[in-house]
């Protein structure tokens, strides 16, 4: 069974080292805690899936965990990738869900 908190720690260090601008933001907005906890969970339960299949836990962890945790920041940025990894679009749809909650409530 995965550790959940390690998973979470993993990706929080990662995202803080390789993707400093993107960790700041979520600090600042207040979504890491939510970001890490969606990626955390995706990737535990795409695991899970893989693991019913019959691949083995440590193997489908490889698989999975570059989508949501161990995101590559050079591959973010480069300017002819058409779609961002489903993890850095889960974190911008954190951010982005989160500031218009916040402009709501700055207009009540």
């Amino acid at each position: 069974m995965l550790d959940k908190l390690a998973l979470k720690l993993k990706a929080a260090d990662h995202w803080e080292q390789h993707l400093p601008e993107m960790f700041k933001e979520m600090v600042e907005d207040g979504t890491l805690a939510q970001s890490l906890d969606q990626a955390v969970n995706r990737t535990v339960r795409e695991v899970e899936e893989q693991v019913a299949n019959g691949l083995p836990e440590d193997e489908a962890l490889m698989n999975v965990r570059e989508r949501y945790l161990i995101l590559n920041p050079r591959k973010e940025q480069e300017e002819d990738l058409e779609e961002p990894s489903p993890g850095l679009q889960l974190a911008q749809e954190i951010q982005q869900a989160t500031q218009q909650a916040q402009q709501i409530i700055n207009n009540l």
